[in-house]
């Protein structure tokens, strides 16, 4: 597989050659490493809608083909070429070995297999590596500065923040329960679902105008999270991951500002970006957004957020690996 970090060019020959002269699909003169790792918004890369013609010059199998168009009437592959390196393995699980090794092929394999080294130099983000200490007998445990026992994020957390600044860490909960809180408002400002047109049948097709309605839904949720919260608690309850408390010390340190920054982006680009928030959000001089990780490595959704929505918004993002200093405990 190739490596991130290496050329793309010097693998895209393998597929060209397989390809007829006359290139069958338009929009893509050849498909190689670069443009299946295309580093660009995920808003702004063109599908290559593939015909099953297509595929077999690719060299992919009857049963690839099969699987990848399930409905025998319709030239529809059911998911884009220009998205399988950036799937993770899991998202493929009830995909036959054979089809995988010939996704796998074309694609040159899958964003998640790389190192985390090799991910964060692929999105041209900063990685850098602090010590830790893993607490014996508690599974994914470490030790604080006051010596309890507590998440890794919440450790990382403590030993990134300088005086003056103040922090939240998973908020991917917490902003997850905060778009709950703004779906039930929009439903009811504008009478229907978040994310749909009108008639509740079809998608939304991004717009200056939906953003608005969304905008506006949001306002009302900032304005007073808590207060949306207790009308519909029994609602809530069972959806939310986190507490109201956590929801709104979210809102305290990334701001409104910026929480209606981003869902402007992502309404009007229509980006699918609204998971893979980083686990930190630390406000000082500016916003810094901090993804934690140990032995992990990142996924498909947090590689997305961060083209899709960091990039194009020039905000400040970097990868910690807490390394424990004194070995596997």
């Amino acid at each position: 597989m190739a490596q991130a970090g290496s050329n793309p060019r010097n693998h895209a020959a393998s597929f060209e050659s397989i390809l007829p002269m006359k290139p069958i699909i338009p929009t893509v003169p050849a498909w190689s490493a670069l443009e299946l790792r295309s580093v660009e918004p995920s808003y702004t890369r063109e599908p290559l809608a593939p015909t099953r013609a297509d595929l077999r010059n690719l060299g992919c199998s009857e049963e690839t083909i099969e699987h990848l168009f399930p409905n025998p009437k319709t030239e529809g592959v059911f998911l884009d070429p220009s998205e399988w390196f950036w799937k993770d393995r899991a998202w493929f699980k009830h995909t036959p070995p054979d089809v995988m090794a010939d996704i796998a092929r074309i694609s040159g394999g899958f964003f998640s297999d790389l190192s985390l080294t090799d991910q964060a130099q692929l999105l041209g983000v900063e990685i850098r590596t602090i010590p830790g200490e893993r607490v014996r007998g508690e599974r994914g445990k470490w030790r604080s500065a006051a010596g309890l026992a507590v998440d890794i994020e919440e450790f990382a957390l403590e030993a990134l923040l300088q005086p003056g600044e103040r922090g939240t860490w998973n908020e991917g909960k917490s902003l997850n329960a905060f778009h709950l809180l703004t779906a039930k408002v929009f439903e009811k400002m504008h009478g229907h679902w978040i994310g749909f047109e009108e008639t509740n049948r079809r998608p939304y097709t991004a717009s200056a105008a939906y953003t608005q309605k969304v905008l506006a839904a949001a306002r009302s949720v900032l304005d007073d999270p808590r207060s949306v919260y207790f009308k519909l608690q029994s609602y809530f309850d069972h959806l939310m991951k986190a507490p109201i408390s956590e929801v709104e010390r979210f809102i305290d340190v990334a701001g409104p500002e910026h929480i209606l920054r981003v869902l402007d982006h992502g309404y009007t680009n229509g980006t699918r970006s609204m998971s893979g928030h980083p686990d930190i959000t630390i406000r000082g001089e500016g916003l810094r957004f901090i993804e934690v990780k140990h032995r992990d490595r990142l996924h498909g959704n947090q590689a997305d957020w961060i083209l899709s929505v960091a990039k194009p918004l020039g905000l400040d993002v970097e990868i910690i690996r807490v390394a424990d200093e004194k070995g596997p405990r």
